[in-house]
């Protein structure tokens, strides 16, 4: 089994983690928590983070998060429009259209660019694991191990190739998330591998300063 391209684990903050991810906008609170955990409180600006790779949709690429919201608003908020607030984007060199925006909110996640794929959940419990994979014109989206969402269609025009985790997109005061990790590779689409069920990502709460002999054993998929 392959290593992850890039791990973030979340224990610093990620322009300053190895390798950088570039930030763009601000927020009231940027943090990492005793815990270990990066810790983010939205102000009235928009907070982003990129890592700007070369993505194959012929190859195919797989982007893996798990954080908590801890405070978000619901998909009808403050309409029937899907406002993307909370994001994961995965971007690739697709001809036409090649980015996929997978959007969290406290109650549901839905897929941007095709808002027929929506799973309701409570994303403010505990923390969850959100996976996308791309290849070839495919989009999955796996939750805690579980595909959730599939499209063709859900892919919107890209401005560059690469990955981006966004606590807030849109300016909205209040929303807090806690990002426990964030992990890609570029070598291929792959679903959730037998050791997932194992891996700390299943762990609901601890303290990652001191959980060192489940942090190594994680680098695998």
């Amino acid at each position: 089994m392959a290593d992850w391209t890039v791990q973030y684990e979340a224990n610093e903050l990620p322009d300053a983690a190895t390798p950088v991810w570039t930030k763009g906008g601000d927020a009231t609170t940027i943090e990492i928590s005793p815990a270990g955990f990066l810790h983010v409180v939205s102000s009235d600006a928009m907070l982003i983070y990129r890592r700007s790779v070369s993505v194959s949709d012929a190859t195919g690429a797989t982007y893996e998060a798990r954080f908590k919201v801890v405070s978000g608003q619901t998909r009808d908020y403050p309409g029937d429009e899907i406002n993307a607030q909370i994001c994961l984007r995965l971007d690739s060199d697709r001809a036409e259209n090649g980015e996929v925006n997978l959007v969290i909110y406290s109650d549901s996640i839905i897929l941007y660019d095709d808002p027929t794929q929506y799973y309701e959940m409570d994303t403010t419990d505990d923390y969850h694991t959100y996976r996308i994979t791309s290849k070839n014109g495919t989009i999955n989206v796996y939750v805690d191990g579980i595909l959730r969402l599939t499209s063709t269609t859900g892919y919107t025009t890209i401005p560059a190739e690469g990955f981006t985790f966004e606590p807030e997109n849109l300016g909205v005061a209040g929303i807090e998330t806690s990002w426990d990790y964030v992990y890609y590779r570029t070598d291929g689409a792959f679903g959730p591998g037998r050791t997932l069920a194992g891996s700390r990502s299943t762990i609901s709460s601890r303290n990652k300063i001191i959980d060192r002999e489940v942090i190594e054993s994680r680098g695998k998929i």
